[in-house]
């Protein structure tokens, strides 16, 4: 589930940020112009929205229309964007230009359905790829074949890392071997923790905000702290500009 994965990650970058003012936005490629990832939150515009009219997007326009969820964060739904070539293609060059200078960070979840078309469009502005797999070997084996398709459409300068999702230590394969088997390093591990999770999505809330302790929260923070390069004491860090996130 990468909207789950991104919205959590997006949240904890936000919090260790907080006290250097660095500011976070979270896009959701999966969302309509209805929802957001799985929050119980509705943002009045869209990248497709911005696309329409990219030479208007500016600090006053991102301020009024998005929303803080909180200090430091905030989100902005995909919408149906159903062409990526073209003057559409360039417009989205300008958005996504324009919003990378005004926010610290840009993580965007790509998803499953149309990972190839995006990475196409956007792979010029990825410094990191995130890849969201379980611990399953048919999903490894297709990370292997996808990643080497993936590289062609990023930078040269382009880092693909692993986390994966629903991990049990005591079942093969192993993170070591996972590691191995898709010839990537293996970021994070991330517990199924279903009660919590479908708690948090019933809700349209982050974890954290259900006031339980979460195993899966304190993962994503770790991987936040080794992204930002900062330790659990927020402090100003060098900015990693771009995640994505995808699964099988």
């Amino acid at each position: 589930d990468t909207q789950f994965f991104t919205q959590h990650l997006a949240a904890a970058m936000a919090a260790l940020g907080e006290a250097s003012h660095r500011n976070v936005l979270a896009i959701d490629l999966q969302a309509s112009e209805v929802n957001l990832f799985h929050l119980d939150k509705h943002v009045p515009l869209s990248l497709n929205q911005l696309m329409m009219s990219a030479e208007t997007v500016d600090d006053a326009l991102v301020e009024t229309a998005l929303e803080e969820y909180q200090p430091g964060l905030r989100m902005l739904p995909g919408g149906v964007v159903d062409d990526l070539v073209g003057d559409r293609g360039a417009d989205l060059f300008t958005v996504l230009t324009r919003l990378m200078n005004m926010f610290d960070e840009v993580i965007i979840n790509v998803g499953y359905e149309w990972r190839e078309r995006w990475l196409a469009a956007i792979g010029v502005h990825v410094e990191r790829l995130l890849v969201l797999t379980h611990q399953t070997v048919p999903q490894i084996r297709g990370v292997l074949h996808d990643t080497s398709v993936w590289q062609a459409l990023l930078s040269a300068q382009a880092d693909i890392q692993i986390v994966v999702d629903g991990y049990e230590s005591s079942l093969p394969p192993n993170r070591a071997d996972i590691a191995q088997s898709t010839e990537l390093n293996v970021v994070q591990t991330l517990p199924i923790e279903w009660k919590a999770r479908v708690e948090a999505i019933n809700l349209g809330k982050l974890l954290p905000e259900l006031g339980n302790r979460s195993a899966y929260y304190k993962n994503v923070e770790q991987l936040a702290q080794q992204l930002l390069g900062v330790d659990s004491a927020p402090r100003a860090t060098a900015s990693i500009k771009k995640l994505f996130a995808r699964a099988k």
